[in-house]
């Protein structure tokens, strides 16, 4: 009974997966979007790379991040989302300012005496994109975050990316 029970669920899984599947690649292929490479330094992200799908006006990023010093090593994974929604720009046809959805975990390695909690948070955020060419960019952003640090807490974040259209 265990069996059929497990190969049910397997089964459902692959019907949500290919539905999903359904719906999501036609629109990924027909945004004709590109992808971005950047690297920057963010309060929450630290020091970071980021891997950005851009569609006409949006954006779909995933992160990775890492800070270390004497007595602490963290790391942040993070995933965005970028909507451009006003200005113009002489380079590209993406508008220049973007708000931004980003939810954030952060996982600490203490070998001090004080020990951080992992902390999940969720942030909104505004930012703009300063173009250097048709292929390379600055983008800063500010905003806020909500998470855990030392309970739940409603705290300010900024940060500074360089990136590079594919």
């Amino acid at each position: 009974m265990k069996k059929l029970h497990v190969h049910n669920h397997i089964i459902r899984w692959r019907f949500i997966a290919s539905y999903c599947a359904i719906l999501i690649i036609p629109s990924i292929i027909a945004a004709q979007g590109k992808i971005n490479i950047g690297v920057g330094a963010d309060l929450l992200e630290y020091y970071n790379i980021s891997f950005r799908y851009q569609g006409d006006q949006t954006q779909y990023a995933l992160g990775i991040g890492a800070l270390r010093n004497e007595y602490k090593n963290r790391l942040s994974i993070s995933a965005s989302f970028y909507y451009h929604f006003d200005g113009t720009s002489i380079l590209t046809s993406r508008r220049p300012w973007y708000g931004k959805i980003t939810i954030n975990y952060n996982k600490y390695d203490n070998d001090y005496l004080y020990s951080e909690p992992d902390n999940l948070s969720a942030g909104l955020r505004v930012g703009r994109d300063f173009n250097l060419s048709k292929k390379l960019a600055i983008n800063s952003d500010i905003g806020f975050s909500i998470g855990r640090i030392g309970g739940v807490s409603f705290y300010p974040t900024t940060g500074i990316w360089l990136f590079y259209r594919i």
